[in-house]
């Protein structure tokens, strides 16, 4: 199954993503550090953005969730994720949020999850938008370091708060979106139209070439025709009836004058 993210990509399987070099050799520290690695991934559920491309649409249905991976060294103890929230970055006075948790089982170094969290949503936020979690680790002891994977580079970094992660999205807003598809239409409709063009003006070659060929015979009839007529005349100049037709569409016979010209 593959999933399309804003924050990457996920194909159901560890090679999805491009291994990253967090830093030299960590210090005794960083090894004991709880290190998860979030991210925002969603599916649309549209038929027509599943032909011309994946994304985020204002009022368009979606379903969303998150792809999170143990980058650490030591195995993270059970948490839970909660208050799921996101809003627009862009002025817009809209957010949403979800009241559902989701306990995760201890995760080993290494090891990955997918969870969904709404199936199928939509929202009226358009433009720049952030999404954040709060982790609960089981043992109030236990602190978690989130990180983020970078939308252009694909590098990994650290969140700057424990127990917390937040990220950026786009929706694409819904008018924007519309004169997209307006323009895709109206250049395939020119497309259709170019390759119409094309094959009538073949066909059309083909059929006047077809005429003529047809035309033959007839050609070669008519200049016997003529050409007996002019024996003929030649002979009888005064002769009225030369043996062929006036081409004035009188459906009189020519005089042996009138095909000597």
């Amino acid at each position: 199954m593959y999933f399309n993210s804003i924050a990457g990509s996920y194909n159901g399987s560890t090679a999805a993503f491009e291994a990253v070099n967090l830093g030299s050799i960590p210090s005794p520290a960083a090894e004991m550090e709880n290190r998860l690695l979030i991210e925002f991934v969603y599916a649309d559920k549209g038929i027509l953005s599943r032909l011309f491309g994946k994304e985020l649409i204002q009022t368009k249905p979606f379903r969303i969730g998150f792809f999170i991976k143990n980058i650490g060294d030591q195995p993270i103890q059970k948490f839970t994720l909660k208050n799921i929230r996101w809003s627009s970055s862009d002025g817009q006075d809209i957010f949403a949020w979800t009241d559902k948790s989701f306990d995760i089982d201890t995760l080993n170094p290494n090891q990955e999850k997918m969870i969904w969290v709404e199936d199928k949503t939509g929202t009226y936020m358009y433009g720049l938008c952030n999404i954040s979690i709060n982790i609960i680790p089981n043992n109030q002891n236990e602190e978690i370091i989130t990180f983020q994977r970078d939308h252009f580079s694909g590098e990994i970094s650290r969140s700057l708060s424990k127990n917390h992660w937040i990220d950026f999205f786009f929706i694409r807003s819904k008018n924007e979106y519309e004169q997209s598809m307006t323009n895709k239409f109206n250049i395939f409709l020119s497309c259709i139209f170019l390759v119409f063009a094309y094959f009538t003006y073949n066909l059309t070659k083909v059929q006047t070439k077809y005429t003529e060929i047809q035309s033959i015979p007839e050609q070669i009839n008519q200049a016997r025709a003529l050409k007996n007529a002019r024996e003929l005349c030649s002979k009888n100049p005064e002769n009225v009836n030369s043996g062929i037709f006036r081409l004035d569409g009188s459906g009189k016979e020519a005089t042996c004058s009138e095909v000597l010209k």
